[in-house]
Parts: structure tokens; C-alpha cells; sequence
């Protein structure tokens, strides 16, 4: 059986925009690192150059300015990413609740799992899956008290595909999850050239607005959400840095928002100021804590 062909209204509610969320998900780490809280929050505000950004605000007397764009898909992301959650989602329904230690759980699996098995093979390594993941889990969380960090990386039995498996504990800006599995994609496919053109297209329309809001005096902040299973911090990084290499208008500060999890979303900060912020630790928050900032103070 094929993956059925989606017209345009069901495209886009799988691609539906997480706008007003995320801006309040960068806000919320904002006014923790000031430790101040937002005031005057203006949404859709004029920019001051005949357009409009997401949100002008406060932090004490600094005024802020926001905007939002989304990383864009790229070929065939549609049904890549039918076939990977057609993959995950019996796994992480039969294990829900059932792996051992406080804290969660993360399986990392090839982006093209669809590619790696026939879809009629997906119940034999979804099984396989099933039955090795709490033997596993067990067995890491024993060789935590030696002292090793409780990750493991290889092909399972009777798989002839490398998954990732780790366990993690006090997840900042989360509580603490009995046995929660979270299952993502290992990796990501590199970025093809439309992509990078829509990246720079992006940029194009965003930054003159933001850049128009510091000329001003505000901080400029920029919040990109990717909503795909292959978009890393790690590879899209130094993507956005070479994209701004050819820009005068830099945000002072850029985020990537990841809301492909579901449970939480992972907030990474890429750049501030003329500094690209490698191996920050993902501040995870919880999508349904978050508020529509757009939708709620547009009227």
C-alpha cells in the first residue's frame, strides 16, 4: 500500500505554522536569562519601515523585537516523514510507560526509515524494537552506577540499521518523565540548494524588519521553527551563518525552535551578537504551557 497524496488544505495542516508559540517559547528564555518579565507585548506592531514584525515587547527598559520564520521543507519531506511516523508511533505506543528509571528516553532512527525497510517489513522491526528496548534501557541504567553516561549506539538484533538510544534526567524547563520515550530522527539529510535558497529568501524578508526595530534601539531577535525530522541546530548553524555572511542586517539574537518532538519542544540559541553559540544544551518546553502570542493580541 502507498502513502495516499495530500492536496492542499491537508499539506497544509500538516505543515501548519507554529508562529505565535514559539515567539513566546524565545520570550520565555529571554526573560530567563534577564530574569525579567515581558511588558508591553505588542502583537503584529509596525516595524517602522511599512511592514510588520511578530511581537515588539519589553524586558525592563529594553524594548525587543521579534519575528518568526519557518525552515522549509525539502523534497519529498511530506512522505518522509508519513512513513517515519507511521514507523514510531506503535513503538511508542506499546512502550508507553514501560522503560525503566526517572527522567526519558531517546531513540534516535534513520530520517528514511521508510527507505531502509519495505513498509511491509515494518512490523517485524517494529516488534524487534519493542522487544529490545527494555533490555536495553535496563542495562544502561545498571552501568550508570559505574559511572558511564547511559547512551548506546549500534544495530539492535536482528535490525540492519544503527539506532541511538540515551537517557536523560532534569530536562530544563520540564518535570521529570517515568519512562517517557521520545523517538527522532538520527541525523540530518544535507540541506539541498532550494532549501538554502528559501533559507536565504527568508532571510531576505525578515531581517530589513528586524533591522529597521534596531535602528531604532530594540533588540532584534529571530525565531526559526523547523518542523521537519532532518533540521538540527548542529548542521543548520553554520547554514545560517553563511547565509548572514552576505547580510548587513544580522538579528542580535537568532533561536531554533524544534517542534517535531510533540511532548516538548527543544529551544536551541544559535547566534548572539557576532557569535555563533555552539554546543548549547536545547531548553525543552512544554508546547501546550505555550501561548499564541499572535493569534491572542491581534484582535
Amino acid at each position: 500500500m502507498s502513502v495516499p497524496k495530500q492536496n492542499g488544505s491537508e499539506r497544509a495542516a500538516l505543515r501548519r505554522t507554529n508562529e505565535g508559540k514559539v515567539c513566546d517559547a524565545v520570550i520565555r528564555l529571554l526573560e530567563d536569562r534577564t530574569q525579567l518579565k515581558r511588558r508591553d507585548l505588542r502583537a503584529h506592531a509596525d516595524a517602522g519601515n511599512g511592514k510588520n514584525v511578530e511581537a515588539r515587547f519589553r524586558l525592563g527598559s529594553q524594548e525587543y523585537a521579534i519575528e518568526h520564520t519557518r525552515i522549509n521543507s525539502f523534497d519529498n519531506q511530506v512522505r518522509v516523514e508519513l512513513l517515519f511516523e507511521e514507523f514510531r508511533r506503535p513503538i511508542i505506543t506499546k512502550l508507553a510507560g514501560a522503560l525503566p528509571g526517572r527522567g526519558y528516553w531517546k531513540l534516535c532512527l534513520p530520517s528514511n526509515i521508510g527507505r531502509r525497510i519495505k513498509r511491509r517489513g515494518f512490523a517485524a522491526a517494529q516488534r524487534a524494537l519493542i522487544d529490545w528496548l527494555p533490555i536495553a534501557a535496563a542495562r544502561l541504567l545498571s552501568e550508570r552506577a559505574s559511572g558511564k553516561r547511559p547512551a548506546w549506539s549500534g544495530n539492535p538484533p536482528g535490525l540492519d540499521f544503527k539506532v541511538t538510544l540515551l537517557h536523560e534526567t532534569n530536562a530544563t524547563g520540564i518535570d521529570e518523565h517515568d519512562g517517557l520515550l521520545l523517538i527522532m530522527s538520527e541525523g540530518p539529510i544535507m540541506i539541498d540548494e532550494r532549501r538554502r535558497k528559501e533559507l536565504a529568501d527568508a532571510l531576505g524578508c525578515k531581517c530589513p524588519k528586524l533591522q529597521s526595530c534596531k535602528d531604532a534601539g530594540a533588540i532584534s531577535v529571530l525565531a526559526l521553527e523547523t518542523d521537519d525530522w532532518t533540521t538540527c541546530h548542529l548542521f543548520l548553524a553554520p547554514e545560517l551563518w553563511n547565509a548572514f555572511a552576505t547580510r548587513q542586517d544580522m538579528p542580535d539574537e537568532v533561536y531554533l525552535v524544534d517542534t517535531t518532538a510533540g511532548e516538548f519542544w527543544p529551544v536551541v540559541p544559535l547566534t548572539r551578537g557576532d557569535r555563533v553559540l555552539s554546543g548549547h544544551v536545547p531548553v525543552e518546553v512544554l508546547p501546550d504551557q505555550l501561548v499564541d502570542i499572535t493569534a491572542t493580541l491581534s484582535g
